[in-house]
């Protein structure tokens, strides 16, 4: 994790370099965190699998190559926009596209979601196509590696939708109010994964999801009062003090072909939290990082 996070400060840099400097300045510490760096001013971007890059200039998405640092727009704004008014005429976007959710691996489609619904941009039509309309609310698209499909977190179960078929498959079907397949209890969202809603994880091969699912059931739920709306409304939200019930949390892998989810047994040790869950290079194994509680009345004690 240490490695990515390296890698990833290192590009902001490389890409702010490319987009607003014909020569770069020499990277340092005061640098990056000094008046008037350029370092805070460095667009949203994606790598893709061919290594060129993705970038959001304000006006339009544009390609960029890294080794020559040419750059061409991917797509026509005003086609898009236009496109997607005319599939969700009340959605509020008028001159330009905010960056999406995700873009697949060949950058030729990305995901949005509007209104509680999905939609997928092809950028070589500049045109969207509406994936979900229901009343319920969808959440966390992500394209499977191959891109095939496009799954997501509905009424707490997952599902994919098979973009060669079509058609919606509904992946788990257990999710209820305290069982969350997929997408993560309020603590997780907060003290583990970043305020990332992120509870599961294509396989390489595309074949497999490894998911989070938790029980809350056992969690006090406390009440707050969202002072933001001008007129306030009463939020229930399960939310463990310290040292009542967290929730418990499982990991499952579920097979697209025959939709059945196979549990991972952590049995050499016994786990308050299960901290990341990583799939290996051969897609046929899990990583998985646990931490006890116990390690918190010894931070405590030393307080």
């Amino acid at each position: 994790m240490l490695r990515s996070a390296c890698r990833f400060l290192l590009s902001l840099p490389l890409v702010a370099c490319w987009w607003l400097h014909a020569q770069p300045p020499t990277l340092s510490t005061e640098w990056i965190a000094g008046a008037g760096s350029s370092a805070d001013q460095v667009p949203s971007f994606v790598w893709l699998e061919n290594g060129t890059a993705i970038l959001d200039d304000g006006q339009t998405f544009e390609s960029l190559d890294p080794a020559t640092g040419t750059r061409h727009p991917l797509l026509d704004m005003r086609h898009a926009v236009a496109s997607l008014k005319s599939v969700e005429p009340g959605v509020d976007v008028h001159t330009a596209l905010p960056w999406p959710i995700a873009f697949n691996r060949t950058g030729k489609q990305a995901v949005y979601i509007f209104d509680g619904d999905i939609f997928l941009l092809d950028l070589d039509s500049s045109s969207f196509f509406r994936l979900t309309q229901t009343p319920a609310e969808e959440k966390d698209p992500e394209f499977s590696p191959d891109g095939r499909f496009v799954s997501f977190v509905r009424d707490n179960n997952i599902y994919a939708w098979d973009r060669a078929l079509r058609k919606e498959i509904q992946l788990t079907h257990d999710g209820s109010q305290t069982t969350l397949n997929g997408t993560l209890s309020w603590v997780y969202w907060e003290e583990i994964f970043g305020r990332h809603d992120t509870g599961y994880w294509w396989s390489p091969d595309s074949q497999s999801i490894a998911y989070l699912q938790t029980d809350e059931a056992g969690v006090p739920v406390s009440t707050f009062v969202d002072f933001s709306p001008v007129e306030p409304r009463v939020i229930h939200q399960a939310y463990p003090r310290p040292g009542e019930h967290n929730p418990v949390v499982r990991v499952g892998v579920i097979a697209l072909d025959n939709g059945s989810t196979k549990w991972i047994p952590i049995t050499d040790q016994p786990y308050e939290w299960l901290l990341r869950v990583n799939w290996l290079p051969d897609g046929k194994h899990l990583s998985l990082k646990t931490l006890d509680r116990s390690i918190f009345p010894i931070a405590r004690e030393l307080r």
